[in-house]
């Protein structure tokens, strides 16, 4: 069962069918197009992937910033961060939202390529694929050139080599055929997780009565901590199916890693100060790292 099913059947049975949700998958193209849905009320509620919505919504991804987190475990103690919750408990309502769940997918711990890359020198000017702001400056602190691509052409722009490799998630893009177009799945472990947000627009939520509006804030939270839970320990299996398709698994050394760390540091930098972000950005940022563990 796929979370926006989960979550519409966990409100359901919470409400006592009070609240009914119909469930449309893939109605709008990407994550500013679900948000401002939800915003100007074409839907009640959404899900969208934060990096998907970076361009008008930067604040929102900071789990794109790479190394901020080591595991979704960390991130899913820092969500409930009570200044982290005020920052973006505003945050969402000045856009006319209410964030009612915050969880991650599996993110960026991979490059899908056809050689090895277990140095930071073997990204220098490969064309690699990244989705959104951050994962882009990602790769260009690493010297790649990264190149936007939609996600269900990478296996063609791979094949003709408008690509050289891809950063992207396990399970999504294992899913897509990139696997099947490379060689070597390499386990740069930038982000661990991608943001996912749910959303509920802030007008309709003030309507609700107030046990409604706990129910799904209650469950959204639920939702969240079952999703970034299941994340952290799903990683094994996804290499064990990925190394079972006949692509080689390569990891860097801890020392090529702690070079990739520098590199990117000033990617958090740039995130700051991109207009939307600021002191927010780095306060948030500031918080996150009480979480981290090493």
């Amino acid at each position: 069962m796929e979370p926006d099913e989960w979550f519409q059947t966990m409100v359901e049975d919470a409400s006592d069918g009070r609240l009914i949700i119909d469930t449309k998958m893939n109605l709008f193209k990407d994550g500013t197009d679900t948000a401002m849905a939800v915003i100007d009320g074409r839907v009640d509620a959404g899900r969208f992937h934060c990096a998907w919505a970076s361009g008008t919504f930067p604040l929102w991804d900071h789990l794109s910033v790479p190394f901020v987190y080591n595991s979704p475990i960390e991130f899913e103690q820092a969500r409930h961060d009570p200044r982290m919750m005020e920052i973006y408990k505003a945050s969402y309502a000045d856009a006319g939202l209410v964030q009612i769940g915050s969880y991650g997918c599996d993110g960026n711990l991979a490059v899908w390529a056809n050689k090895p890359i277990r140095t930071v020198e073997d990204f220098k000017g490969m064309k690699i694929r990244a989705s959104g702001i951050l994962p882009s400056l990602n790769m260009k602190a690493m010297g790649a050139a990264p190149i936007t691509v939609a996600g269900p052409e990478i296996p063609e722009a791979i094949l003709r080599g408008v690509l050289d490799a891809a950063l992207s998630d396990r399970s999504w893009a294992f899913g897509v055929g990139v696997g099947d177009v490379t060689t070597h799945l390499n386990r740069w472990t930038f982000t661990p997780s991608f943001a996912n947000s749910i959303v509920v627009n802030k007008e309709k939520f003030d309507s609700l009565p107030p046990d409604l509006q706990q129910i799904l804030l209650d469950v959204g939270d639920r939702l969240s901590s079952h999703v970034n839970f299941t994340t952290a320990f799903s990683g094994a299996l996804l290499d064990a199916n990925i190394e079972g398709a006949g692509l080689e698994l390569v990891f860097p050394s801890d020392a090529e890693m702690e070079k990739a760390r520098k590199l990117c540091e000033s990617v958090a930098d740039e995130w700051i100060a991109i207009d939307g972000v600021g002191a927010l950005g780095a306060e948030i940022l500031e918080i996150a790292a009480k979480y981290r563990r090493y």
